[in-house]
């Protein structure tokens, strides 16, 4: 399972398609705060199988919402679960400022989302 927020939920679902990949969820939280623990709760206990959570943000680890949402996931995960985290890493500045590097690291991230559950 891969947790997202925003955009880049949209394209994991395009890379999903272009891998051909049918056994991964793919969840886009709406909303993060309050964080809905219930909410959570209830979509996780949809996917009893998922032994491998993944947080996947296109922000720098030290940005975006993986800060917040990490204790809250923590205390969801059943007996065996991992969360993972998926994202560029810590940096002072949200964008490369290149157009190409980003897309090149933006692939990267894409394809280390689901790399991580193989």
């Amino acid at each position: 399972m891969i947790l997202t927020t925003g955009k880049v939920h949209n394209e994991l679902v395009k890379k999903r398609t272009d891998l051909g990949i049918t056994t991964v969820a793919l969840v886009r939280l709406e909303q993060i705060a309050p964080f809905d623990v219930d909410g959570m709760r209830s979509i996780l206990s949809r996917y009893p199988q998922a032994s491998e959570i993944i947080w996947c943000q296109e922000e720098p680890r030290n940005m975006g919402a993986w800060f917040y949402v990490q204790e809250y996931l923590n205390d969801l995960l059943r007996i065996g679960q991992k969360l993972h985290y998926v994202g560029r890493p810590p940096a002072a500045s949200p964008a490369t400022g290149s157009g190409k590097v980003h897309e090149r690291e933006q692939d990267q991230l894409l394809g280390e989302a689901f790399a991580v559950l193989r």
